[in-house]
């Protein structure tokens, strides 16, 4: 059974950075001992880890499906046994949550590159073209020459429309 890294990566930065954005409320809650960031500057990790669940979101919208609905469940539950489990050893979302979402985005545009070079799309910025492989044209003109020899004449065209 293959495994897709990058969906568990996605899901790892939507866990981690949920983690970041309500650490404070749990630490509150429950009088756990907060790191300067969190006492100091709590909008800061909030803002991190909210930027991080957007950009996980962004890569479950662009793979579509039931990703859409898997990646934030998968991240919501492991948000909070990430929390619940290393209580105050979750500060350490500070690090991981950019890290997840950096290694995200590398493998996210390592892949689409790899896609746009297997399908002749082209990479030149502002080239929007599509550039058909020789093999796809080589294929079309033998579909149209087996069509010819099938029926022992050429195609008809089609006869207009009335209007």
């Amino acid at each position: 059974m293959p495994v897709d890294a990058m969906f568990w990566l996605a899901t790892a930065a939507f866990a981690w950075g949920l983690s970041l954005a309500t650490y404070r409320w749990f630490a509150v809650y429950n009088n756990w001992p907060m790191g300067a960031w969190h006492a100091d500057r709590p909008g800061l990790p909030i803002a991190i880890g909210v930027f991080v669940m957007l950009v996980s979101l962004l890569y479950a919208g662009a793979r579509g499906g039931p990703s859409l609905v898997m990646l934030p469940l998968f991240g919501f539950f492991f948000s909070l046994a990430w929390t619940a489990l290393t209580r105050v050893g979750s500060q350490v979302s500070l690090l991981l949550a950019p890290g997840a979402m950096v290694a995200l985005l590398v493998f996210w545009t390592v892949a689409a590159s790899h896609v746009a070079a297997v399908h002749g799309v082209a990479t030149v910025p502002g080239d929007l073209r599509v550039v058909p492989s020789p093999a796809a044209t080589d294929r079309d003109s033998d579909i149209r020459e087996r069509e010819r020899a099938m029926s022992g004449t050429a195609p008809r065209p089609l006869a207009p429309l009335p209007r």
